[in-house]
């Protein structure tokens, strides 16, 4: 369509009927009716210079041709125009409606306005593109200028919860965007290749790579004069890790390399080392994995029998040839044990339960208890392990120096940088058998424990298969995800049991390492105190019940498939198996680290 004259448009349409409607519909009605239709969507210079004219055609039939003099459009119309400016389209005549919607699409006056329109919302698409690139541009900058300095930073404090919130929700969703961005067959190759990298870090820990840097940036040449090593190989590690953020090459293809923020924690002066963790994935928990394939067979043993010669972990562990790997056990669960106790005071609240007695289920040497005890003077502690009664993986108490020498813990592994997200892998509480380390470390503890922490603890030896004794609150760490659901049911059965018991026996008082629980049933003295109800409080991971499971939080399951036959369970699993022992789950409370509190009640 094309201007008439000046200031004039004019609206040419060609409308196709059938033979009928040209028999039914005189010319000045169709004019009247053209007048009508398009009056609301335009201004019509005059309704005489409406010109209407008909041909007939074979195949289809009536064709009229109007041309309406339009003095403005109104911005309602919108309808697309061909090369020649008209609109096409087959009318009935008798369909008032067909025109009106046709034409309820076109506006000759507007089409500028519409390219006017899409001009600016491109540019101001453009332009938050471009704003965007430099805020991520910027972002990057400072991490990278963040995370390029060697640092002697306490990574073992907790983040504030909006950053650890930040952080789990970039953990689980970073690894599916990345899949989702780049070609399957990257996300697979790189996934299959993930052990390369992470054999790279367990290198450059075994030869101290760190530790000789920590004076300051080497060339690669006399870096690889002062580890004994080769030149071109460890250039090629070290660059492989620098991809990661671990290490830093500077400038960027100087051959130079530095440590910096990632790779500070590999020195062995740094408040948070995370070498001994590195060393044990990258040893035995590397080598639990090699027959992950051939244990999923029905009636298969868990993966690391066929690594250890069908040894169970702690078992293999307590051989006299594995006694370096033990205490780097020891040290690495040390740690862990502390992050936990930490956590755990900091995230939960326990002044709600008052007076109230805690029996810490499997509680290990007894360093939460004891941190638990000195913040609240008004709670009371047992502390249950098991007696030398030879069940596999189970620590044995022992009486030393007049009071139980106690060892459960728990082991994880330090993040591992990876293409997509951190990947940490696991190893978690593990009962033990009985090792000399590990009860030096419990009587030393509570050795230096205040009198009036000390007098309000209870040791007990006993098996949490068998028996636990009564309490108001029965807390168990890190202990159920070493287990399948059959164990773990009879652990909870003794839990409840102890839960249902009435009244006990044993005095607060720390002199008789002898007792057990079945003495710990007896008599009238009541362990019991002023709370707010009987609880069962579990530590563990909780998986999603549906979306993505964060790379931690999978890698630790397999971890458990792989060494030690237990499981990570989802929330409703949690719930399943609460109810099926006599619990009823009411709550599960967040942590900031891997794992949460899960809250339960007799049911």
């Amino acid at each position: 369509m094309s201007p008439k004259e000046e200031g004039k448009q004019r609206l040419r349409m060609i409308l196709v009927a059938d033979r009928v409607g040209m028999n039914e519909v005189t010319m000045e009605a169709m004019r009247e009716r053209i007048i009508g239709a398009v009056s609301p969507y335009v201004e019509i210079e005059s309704p005489e210079l409406v010109e209407v004219a008909v041909t007939t055609d074979a195949d289809l039939g009536a064709i009229y041709s109007v041309a309406v003099p339009v003095k403005r459009v109104k911005p309602a119309a919108r309808v697309p125009l061909n090369e020649d400016g008209d609109i096409t389209f087959h009318w009935d005549p008798t369909d008032e409606e067909l025109p009106r919607r046709c034409l309820r699409m076109f506006s000759p006056g507007s089409i500028q306005q519409l390219l006017w329109l899409a001009a600016l919302v491109f540019a101001a698409v453009l332009a938050a593109l471009l704003l965007g690139a430099a805020g991520v541009a910027l972002i990057c900058w400072a991490l990278l200028r963040w995370g390029d300095a060697d640092t002697n930073t306490d990574w073992g404090q907790q983040p504030p919860w909006p950053l650890f919130r930040l952080q789990a929700a970039v953990e689980r969703y970073l690894p599916l965007l990345v899949a989702r961005l780049q070609p399957p067959t990257t996300t697979a190759y790189a996934m299959g290749m993930g052990f390369a990298h992470s054999k790279a870090l367990y290198a450059v820990v075994k030869l101290g790579v760190a530790d000789t840097l920590a004076a300051g940036p080497l060339p690669a040449a006399e870096l690889a004069a002062r580890l004994g090593a080769k030149q071109d190989e460890l250039r090629r590690l070290l660059r492989a890790l620098c991809s990661h953020g671990i290490f830093a090459e500077r400038p960027p293809g100087s051959g130079t390399f530095a440590n910096n923020r990632g790779s500070s924690v590999l020195r062995s002066d740094h408040p948070c080392c995370a070498t001994d963790q590195l060393l044990l994935a990258g040893g035995e928990a590397y080598a639990g994995h090699a027959a992950l394939a051939e244990s999923l067979a029905r009636g298969a043993p868990p993966p690391w029998y066929a690594a250890s010669g069908g040894l169970p972990y702690f078992d293999w562990l307590g051989l006299p040839q594995n006694a370096e790997a033990e205490q780097r056990f020891d040290r690495v669960m040390r740690g862990v044990d502390a992050m936990l106790t930490r956590v755990l005071l900091q995230d939960y609240d326990w002044g709600r339960h008052g007076s109230s007695t805690l029996c810490d289920v499997g509680g290990g040497s007894g360093r939460f208890l004891a941190e638990l005890l000195r913040c609240r003077p008004g709670m009371r502690g047992v502390l249950l392990d098991r007696q030398a009664a030879g069940v596999q993986h189970v620590f044995c108490g022992q009486c030393i120096g007049g009071s139980a020498a106690l060892a459960v813990t728990v082991l994880q592994f330090a993040s591992i940088i990876s293409k997509s997200a951190v990947v940490a892998l696991h190893t978690h509480q593990a009962l033990l058998k009985c090792r000399p380390p590990v009860v030096k470390a419990a009587s030393t503890l509570w050795a230096q424990q205040p009198a009036g922490v000390a007098a309000r603890v209870q040791l007990v030896r006993g098996n949490f298969f068998a028996a636990v004794p009564p309490a108001d609150i029965h807390l168990l760490k890190l202990t159920l995800h070493d287990w399948p659901d059959t164990d773990c049911l009879r652990i909870l059965a003794a839990v409840r049991a102890g839960q249902a018991a009435s009244s006990g026996s044993c005095k607060h008082d720390n002199t008789d390492c002898k007792q057990d629980v079945s003495s710990c049933k007896q008599g009238g003295g009541s362990v019991q105190g002023s709370g707010c109800g009987r609880r069962l409080l579990i530590v563990d991971m909780v998986l999603p019940d549906r979306g993505p499971v964060g790379l931690c939080a999978a890698s630790s399951d397999l971890q458990m498939l792989a060494l030690l036959g237990g499981k990570g369970r989802t929330r409703q699993e949690w719930r399943s198996l609460l109810a099926a022992s006599g619990f009823r789950l009411v709550a599960v409370h967040p942590l900031r680290c891997p794992y949460s509190l899960i809250e339960a009640v007799p049911a």
